[in-house]
């Protein structure tokens, strides 16, 4: 399964997308929301992961950019700020 994983703290990435490949995913990491929108768009994912809260545009854009643009790969969002 290949995952695109989109977070801008390097902790968090690196941990994630450790874990994930020690587990048999394939990961890509995108560190800002136009890098995760262009690998979003132009791969083939099996699943998104967005962090709500990144550089422009931020994980809300880019699911809503996503949909526009037809994509109905699965995203699961997350954040380390909440409630915000």
């Amino acid at each position: 399964m290949r995952l695109l994983l989109a977070d801008d703290e390097p902790t968090i990435h690196r941990l994630y997308a450790q874990m994930l490949e020690g587990n048999g995913f394939e990961v890509e990491v995108a560190t800002d929301g136009q890098e995760a929108l262009d690998a979003a768009l132009t791969g083939t994912h099996d699943l998104a992961i967005l962090d709500l809260k990144m550089p422009e545009p931020d994980g809300f854009e880019v699911l809503r950019d996503l949909r526009e643009a037809g994509s109905r790969v699965p995203v699961v969002v997350m954040t380390g700020h909440y409630p915000e």
